[in-house]
């Protein structure tokens, strides 16, 4: 007879999550891992197969918490470059914890991975990558003035600064991301 699960799936993945946002994915032991999802290694391994499965699961969680947190409500806002910006300042509000901002669990992965990053860790964030993009070409779409060459690269200028953005607002202070993000609009 199988034995059955004491714990939520749900809840400690997202325990998982949050320890791999603050510490990234090397640094994460599995001992780590059972003391913050408060199971022991064999319900790990039984519910998840390893470490990579237990991350693959985390970043599944994240990607739905900025869903839920950040895309569906800026959906629902006027499009308007005005709502970027503030869909930035929302993001990098997201990401503090205390007074510590962690960036972005996706953008963090991607640098401390690189090369290293699993096809399926990859795919996630690829696809996740393309979802925040089409929600920033909706918004500038709404300048019937802008032809698709402009669209696609003032969309990927906004993304490429949103990256920027999580990167750097770990190591900068308020005034200097502000005006980051203050510099990134005045343009568009």
């Amino acid at each position: 007879m199988p034995r059955q699960k004491n714990y939520d799936k749900g809840v400690v993945t997202d325990k998982a999550m949050r320890l791999f946002w603050r510490n990234g994915y090397y640094t994460t032991s599995t001992r780590m891992l059972e003391k913050e999802m408060g199971i022991n290694l064999f319900s790990i391994y039984s519910s998840f197969q390893n470490k990579d499965g237990v991350f693959l699961a985390s970043v599944k969680c994240y990607k739905e918490l900025i869903r839920q947190r950040l895309l569906i409500p800026l959906a629902k806002k006027p499009k308007t470059i005005a709502t970027l910006k503030d869909f930035f300042y929302d993001f990098l509000n997201f990401t503090k914890e205390q007074r510590t901002y962690k960036g972005c669990l996706l953008i963090n992965t991607a640098n401390e991975l690189g090369t290293d990053m699993t096809e399926n860790i990859a795919k996630e964030i690829s696809s996740f990558s393309e979802e925040i993009r089409a929600h920033i070409s909706s918004i500038l779409s709404e300048d019937q003035s802008k032809d698709e060459a402009s669209l696609t690269r003032q969309t990927n200028y906004i993304f490429v600064a949103l990256q920027g953005v999580s990167l750097t607002a770990k190591a900068l202070d308020k005034t200097q991301i502000d005006d980051y993000i203050e510099m990134t609009f005045s343009g568009i």
